[in-house]
């Protein structure tokens, strides 16, 4: 039917769509000019164009994060509209698409995600449309407290890396796993989407500041998902590194640091061009946005599945994936209570007695990019919800990292906040 309505009209037209209902159609054609021939149906692009006292149909390239469905159906509240969205076959680098269809009537609606649905008014709808209250702990913007929408973040992150893994061809994946909460995240993300989990290459790398918490849960955790597990040191490589630059092994300095960061980046990418497979990042936002990761090393991957997520989101994701698996309960339990650390100097080193703690600072990011907060307001709500930061240092490292950023590894938004959202020029200064 299609075929033939497309064969009949004149060459000036641009686009023709259609709405099918009852087994008709109704030809919605637009001309250069953008006009249509059917005046009783408004046409739409975007939220804003939507008519109230006409049926519509809206046709969008609805961006897929945490909650961004239930957002869109009460914007939609209150219309009569049908709607259509891109879906994960159209995702791209930087964005996965809802896919969402269905249908709003007033205040009830049917939605169904990722595959194309057949609306029938005469059958009625069946869900209420409730305002939605996806981040309820005003102290965790970036957690949603329900299982619904922490399913809604693993299948945003699965989908980006099926779209990414069939593009390439090859299923085929390397991680390092560290035994932290970053690389179980993305370890797990893998093991969601790829059926042969002999295609997922785990590679722990123990260095000079490793702990044997970290090694022993990042080999239990492998061997428990039953992926292709491989464990290569980096300390002889290292210590020959140290003597052909002249650095005395004994200075724990930055160089000390980043010389484990980058000799395990080149493991990884080498190991992959060997697999013909594809390094799957595991640094998350909150990293990405304080700068705390080492350029050229854990700040490269091939694909990033975790730049889109903050660190107490990460957290959240790995015990949700413990609920989720009751098999590996206990090693994500035990991941998920150890304290972050680089691990890159040998005794104690804990990440959030250098940066402060992941909590105040993903709270210091959200208002910083999403509520647009200057420096007294951001200080003024610290102190009134009871949250420690320095904001010296805070504003310091997100201004001086831009430039890490600038040149990250794709990835894609998770919630209502991205890195790309906050992009300063890299040069800049005292604009706090």
């Amino acid at each position: 039917h299609l075929s033939r309505i497309i064969s009949s009209m004149p060459e000036h037209v641009k686009v023709i769509s259609t709405i099918m209902e009852n087994g008709s159609e109704t030809p919605i054609v637009f001309d250069s000019q953008g006009i249509i021939n059917c005046s009783e149906i408004n046409i739409a692009t975007n939220i804003h164009e939507i008519k109230k006292d006409k049926t519509n149909f809206l046709c969008i390239k609805h961006k897929w994060h945490i909650g961004s469905v239930d957002e869109l159906l009460w914007q939609l509240k209150g219309t009569s509209t049908y709607f259509t969205a891109s879906g994960k076959g159209e995702s791209s680098s930087h964005d996965v698409y809802s896919g969402a269809c269905g249908g709003v009537m007033g205040d009830i609606c049917t939605v169904k995600r990722f595959t194309p649905v057949v609306i029938d008014a005469s059958k009625g709808y069946e869900d209420l449309i409730k305002e939605p209250n996806i981040y309820p702990d005003p102290l965790y913007p970036f957690v949603p407290s329900s299982t619904e929408y922490l399913d809604e973040a693993v299948d945003i992150m699965s989908y980006a890396l099926r779209r990414r893994l069939n593009h390439l061809g090859s299923d085929k994946v390397v991680i390092g796993v560290s035994g932290g909460l970053d690389s179980t995240l993305a370890l797990l993300i893998a093991d969601n989407v790829i059926l042969n989990k002999k295609d997922i290459i785990g590679i722990t790398m123990p260095g000079l500041g490793t702990g044997s918490t970290t090694r022993t849960n990042a080999e239990i955790l492998m061997n428990q998902l039953g992926i292709d597990s491989r464990s290569i040191s980096i300390e002889n490589a290292v210590l020959q590194h140290f003597k052909d630059i002249n650095h005395d092994n004994e200075t724990h300095d930055i160089a000390y640091e980043n010389a484990q960061a980058r000799e395990r980046m080149q493991i990884l990418f080498d190991v992959s061009n060997m697999e013909k497979a594809i390094n799957i990042g595991t640094g998350d936002m909150s990293e990405a946005m304080l700068g705390f990761t080492t350029f050229g090393g854990d700040h490269l991957s091939m694909y990033n599945i975790n730049i889109g997520v903050p660190k107490t989101l990460v957290r959240a994701l790995v015990l949700h994936f413990a609920w989720r698996i009751p098999r590996i309960s206990s090693i994500l339990t035990s991941i998920a209570t150890t304290p972050i650390s680089p691990e890159l100097i040998p005794g104690k080193q804990e990440t959030e007695t250098i940066v402060g703690s992941y909590k105040a600072n993903d709270f210091a990011i959200y208002h910083t990019i999403v509520s647009n907060m200057d420096r007294g307001a951001l200080s003024s709500l610290l102190k009134m919800v009871g949250l420690h930061l320095n904001l010296d240092d805070f504003y310091r490292r997100i201004t001086n990292s831009q430039f890490k950023r600038n040149c990250s590894a794709d990835g894609v938004p998770v919630t209502r906040c991205f890195v790309d959202d906050f992009i300063l020029p890299s040069d800049c200064k005292n604009i706090f």
